[in-house]
Formats: C-alpha cells, structure tokens, sequence
C-alpha cells in the first residue's frame, strides 16, 4: 500500500506542478494585450506628433514660398 500511496503522492506533486505552469503562461497572456495597449497609446501619440510637425512644415513651406515669390517680383 506505501507504493500506492507514493504513486499518487507523485501524480498529486506532477499535476500542482503543471497547474502552477498553466497559471504562469495564463498570466503571461493576460500580460500582453496589456503591452499592445500600452505601445499602441505610444504609437499613437507618435504618429499625431509627426501630423503637428507636418502641418507645421507644410505652413513654413507655404510662408517660405510666398516670401521667394515676393523676391521674385520686379
């Protein structure tokens, strides 16, 4: 009966040891959409900065083209 009772201690041990893998890889996945939100809000923000930048170029371009065309002028 000690050989039984050894058995299923050992099935007992494997099969907590395999819970406590299963929950870590669980909280690795709850983990990740978190980081895609976070890089994404990152992202995001970048992408507005760099449409101000472009805009305030494409005025600077504008206000540098009008200057020029004055200079032109006889």
């Amino acid at each position: 009966m000690d050989a039984g009772f050894q058995k299923d201690e050992e099935c007992w041990a494997h099969l907590s040891e395999n819970l406590d893998l299963l929950f870590a890889r669980v909280a690795d996945l709850n983990r990740n959409p978190h980081r895609l939100e976070t890089q994404f809000d990152i992202n995001m923000k970048i992408i507005e900065q760099m449409l101000k930048d472009q805009q305030l170029l494409a005025k600077q371009l504008e206000v540098t083209g009008n200057v020029v065309a004055q200079l032109s002028l006889p």
